[in-house]
């Protein structure tokens, strides 16, 4: 496929999280899919999708600042 099986299971990891955020708070999301906790939850959001968890979740949200 030419992605990384590391880079995969994060992707993995971050769409079970994001599943989970609507309902759970973000600590708890993080540790059910199997983050460390939340800021490593963030910080792999951050990176694999240019936004954290809560930008990703509220539509319109476009990440530049104001």
């Amino acid at each position: 496929m030419g992605i990384p099986l590391p880079r995969l299971r994060l992707w993995a990891m971050l769409r079970t999280a994001m599943t989970e955020l609507p309902a759970e708070s973000a600590a708890a999301a993080a540790a059910f899919a199997g983050f460390a906790d939340q800021a490593h939850l963030t910080r792999t959001a951050r990176t694999l999708a240019g936004r954290i968890p809560s930008e990703i979740l509220r539509p319109g949200v476009s990440g530049a600042p104001a």
